[in-house]
């Protein structure tokens, strides 16, 4: 079965950038006996959906980068000629406005 995939584009100061999200490849799984399972995947990807739109176009690259690139903070520093240090406090900021968005505390904008 090929893996879920939900990409989130997001356009800003820096551009058009875009991340792609796996989603677990169970969806599916005990659909027509229990759709609840089913729906409480789908809320998940939408509030992370809307999570991860709500980040500004260098947020999104770094979060991209840690978790769907598997890179360390240092390669990302690296890459994106910045600090080590600040590739960290971007990151804990993101994952943190993400958190309090998928919590409800950030309306729709």
């Amino acid at each position: 079965m090929r893996p879920n995939k939900e990409r989130v584009w997001s356009h800003g100061k820096y551009g058009r950038n875009s991340a792609e999200v796996e989603l677990p490849d169970d969806l599916d799984a005990g659909a027509e006996s229990d759709p609840v399972p089913r729906l409480e995947a789908l809320e998940l990807r939408s509030e992370l959906h809307a999570a991860l739109t709500s980040l500004e176009p260098r947020e999104l690259e770094i979060v991209s980068l840690k978790f769907g690139g598997a890179m360390t903070n240092r390669d990302i520093s690296t890459l994106l000629r910045i600090s080590e240090s600040n590739v960290g406090t971007i990151l804990y900021r993101s994952l943190k406005k993400m958190k309090t968005r998928i919590e409800g505390g950030i309306k729709n904008d």
